[in-house]
C-alpha cells in the first residue's frame, strides 16, 4: 500500500484536477487489449476515483488506430457513450483518441469528457510533469489566452529556427479558449493548446519531428497556400507523407496548429520516442502542426486520417503579442501565474524547464 500512497497525489490530480470528476459520475477505464499498463496505475486511479465517489467501470478491448479512422467495437461504443469521463489507456503511438473521427464527435455533442492517459508507468505517473498542478496549467493557458486576445487582430506569426514561417488566422474556439479546465478532451499529463486555423493560411511549415519517425535524419517541408499543402520536400519520410496525404481525401489540409506551453515535459525520454506527438509537442517552447481531419472540430473538409509533425524552439506571435519567444513562454513571468506557483513551491523551480 505505500507504495500505491506515493502514486496518489498525481492520480488525485488526474481525477480532480484533470477530470473534475463529480459524486456518482459514471466514469470508464478503456484499456488497450494488446499493451500492459502497470497494475499501480489502475490501482491508484481506481482509489483516487472511490474518493471521488464515482461509479466506475473496467473495459479491456482490442483498440482502433485512431489516426486512421478505425472502427469501434458496438460494445465499446455504447458503454462509452453512457459515460460522463472516459480514461484510455493506449500505446504513445495512438493515445491520441480525439483524432478517430468517429470518436471525436461524442466529445464535441458536449455530454463526454475524456482523459488519454499518458502516464503509464510508475516513474510517470511519480515525475514532475504528472505531479504538475493542474490548477497552475490552466493559469498559463489563460494567460497565453488573456495575451493573444489583446492583440491587434487574430493573425498568428509562427516562426521556427529551423526555416518555420506560417501565418494565419486564429478562432480562439478549442485550445486557446481554456479559461476553465477543459471540458471535453485531454492528455494527462498535458501541455498543448491546439486550435484549427483559418485561412487564409500561408508558409512554410518545416518538420523535425514526424509522428511515427521521432527525430528526422531530414526535415520535411510543406509549403502551404490557403490552408493546402501545395509541395513536400525531404527525405524518404518526406515521400511517406506525401504518399498518405495523397491517400486519403484531403489528407493535404493544414487542419491544425499547435503549441506547446509545459515546462516539466521531460525532453529527453519525449526525443528518444516515436510518437512525438504525445510527449515532445507538449513541452513548451515546441509547436506541431495537423493535416487531414481534427474531429474535435469536425467541419468541412473532411478526410479520415490525421497525422503530425513539428519542431522546437519556436516564436508564436498573435496580433502584436508575442507568445513565445525563441522558446520561451512568456507566460512563465507573468505575475499572476508566478502567484499560484507560489502555494506549491519556488515559482523559479517549477516553471524552469526539465531536461
Amino acid at each position: 500500500m505505500d507504495s500505491i500512497t506515493s502514486l496518489m497525489p498525481a492520480a488525485r490530480n488526474c481525477i480532480n484536477g484533470y477530470g473534475r470528476v463529480k459524486p456518482n459520475e459514471q466514469v470508464v477505464l478503456w484499456l488497450d487489449r494488446s499493451m500492459k499498463v502497470e497494475g499501480e496505475i489502475i490501482e491508484a486511479l481506481s482509489l483516487a476515483l472511490e474518493e471521488s465517489k464515482a461509479k466506475t467501470a473496467i473495459i479491456v478491448s482490442p483498440m482502433p488506430i485512431h489516426r486512421l479512422g478505425g472502427e469501434i467495437a458496438s460494445p465499446v461504443l455504447a458503454a462509452i457513450e453512457k459515460a460522463d469521463l472516459v480514461i484510455t489507456f493506449t500505446d504513445f503511438n495512438n493515445a491520441a483518441t480525439v483524432d478517430n473521427y468517429r470518436f471525436g464527435p461524442l466529445l464535441s455533442s458536449g455530454g463526454i469528457r475524456s482523459i488519454a492517459m499518458l502516464a503509464l508507468t510508475r516513474d510517470m505517473l511519480l515525475s514532475e510533469w504528472a505531479q504538475f498542478p493542474a490548477d497552475l496549467l490552466w493559469a498559463i493557458y489563460r494567460n497565453v489566452i488573456k495575451s493573444a486576445k489583446s492583440g491587434k487582430d487574430d493573425v498568428f506569426h509562427l516562426i521556427g529556427k529551423n526555416g518555420t514561417d506560417l501565418k494565419g488566422r486564429l478562432p480562439f474556439q478549442s485550445g486557446f479558449n481554456k479559461l476553465s479546465p477543459p471540458s471535453t478532451w485531454e492528455f494527462f499529463p498535458s501541455g498543448d493548446m491546439a486550435e484549427r486555423p483559418l485561412a487564409p493560411l500561408e508558409g512554410k511549415i518545416v518538420f523535425d519531428y514526424l509522428e511515427g519517425f521521432g527525430a528526422l535524419e531530414e526535415p520535411i517541408s510543406l509549403v502551404v497556400e490557403n490552408q493546402w499543402v501545395k509541395r513536400v520536400e525531404g527525405a524518404y519520410e518526406a515521400k511517406w507523407l506525401e504518399k498518405m496525404m495523397k491517400r486519403y481525401t484531403n489528407g493535404n489540409y493544414v487542419c491544425e496548429v499547435t503549441i506547446g506551453v509545459h515546462p516539466k515535459v521531460p525532453r529527453q525520454q519525449a526525443i528518444s520516442i516515436k510518437a512525438c506527438d504525445t510527449l515532445l509537442f507538449r513541452r513548451a517552447g515546441t509547436f506541431h502542426c495537423g493535416l487531414g481531419v481534427w474531429p474535435h472540430m469536425p467541419l468541412e473538409p473532411f478526410s479520415e486520417w490525421h497525422w503530425d509533425g513539428g519542431g522546437e524552439d519556436i516564436s508564436f506571435i498573435v496580433g502584436d503579442q508575442v507568445l513565445i519567444e525563441e522558446g520561451k513562454v512568456l507566460a512563465f513571468g507573468a505575475p499572476e501565474v508566478r502567484e499560484i506557483a507560489k502555494k506549491y513551491g519556488d515559482p523559479d523551480d517549477l516553471l524552469s524547464l526539465a531536461t
